[in-house]
């Protein structure tokens, strides 16, 4: 997701600054205004501990996916329906071809929002 006032150009910039302070990865990093969390996701990969904060419930959102989890989803309710899941990475990879292969439903979506 993009938007006016993004910091993704900037993470070059922000990244030399924080290293000229000294603080280094497994430090804590906050990305105050973390909008759609490109900075706070930067550090999480580099190994800080981030706290992401905004005003914005889909900043809320997106913080809630991409910082505080930090393993695979399990598709536990899934592991009926294909049962080759195994609790990692590959599983995303497993569930979308295996959603793609569903059947099409004629339903309110497609009767609504989808053209005839």
């Amino acid at each position: 997701m993009r938007y006016y006032g993004g910091k993704t150009k900037l993470l070059d910039f922000i990244s030399e600054a924080v290293a000229q302070t000294g603080i280094n990865h497994g430090s804590v990093f906050c990305d105050l205004f973390s909008g759609t969390t490109a900075v706070a996701k930067h550090f999480k990969k580099a190994g800080y501990i981030v706290y992401a904060n905004d005003f914005l419930k889909f900043s809320y959102v997106l913080a809630h996916a991409y910082i505080q989890n930090n393993h695979y989803p399990g598709f536990r309710g899934l592991r009926t329906t294909v049962p080759e899941l195994n609790g990692s990475e590959e599983n995303i990879t497993k569930v979308i071809t295996f959603l793609n292969q569903v059947k099409p439903k004629r339903g309110f979506i497609y009767k609504n929002y989808c053209q005839n």
